[in-house]
């Protein structure tokens, strides 16, 4: 069975961050992949790392974009 087109296309790092934006916890992403808190933040740390800006506002509930964010995701789309 073929993987779907988001799996083949999309980094690991790339999937788990619209999976954070959609589930708004890195808890809840955490779950849904069966992995740990620790491991979606180190993923979600590296990905900042490459790119240069942060993309989550940590201390809120739920989980909210920085403005660096935003306009990368906008100037993506």
């Amino acid at each position: 069975m073929s993987k779907p087109i988001t799996e083949s296309i999309l980094s690991n790092e790339t999937r788990v961050f619209l999976m954070c934006c959609d589930f708004r916890s890195f808890s809840a992403v955490a779950h849904a992949l069966g992995i740990t808190q620790s491991a979606v933040s180190k993923i979600i740390r590296k990905f900042e790392d490459s790119i240069g800006f942060e993309l989550f506002i940590r201390n809120s509930r739920p989980l909210t974009l920085t403005p660096e964010a935003v306009s990368y995701t906008h100037l993506r789309a």
